[in-house]
């Protein structure tokens, strides 16, 4: 059977046997900028034409 043969993903998946599960892979972490990056990036604000290229 064709691929294109298929209406839906449930079909697919059930033609071939295939399981189907949701996890989340990424895990937030609260990670704080540098003090010299925020120091570089509030001279850069501050001195420079950051909204022209």
């Amino acid at each position: 059977m064709a691929f294109s043969d298929f209406k839906t993903i449930a079909q697919v998946q059930e033609e071939y046997q295939i399981k189907y599960s949701e996890a989340d892979f990424i895990e937030y972490i609260d990670l704080k900028p540098s003090a010299i990056f925020t120091q570089e990036f509030d001279f850069s604000e501050k001195n420079m034409d950051i909204f022209t290229s």
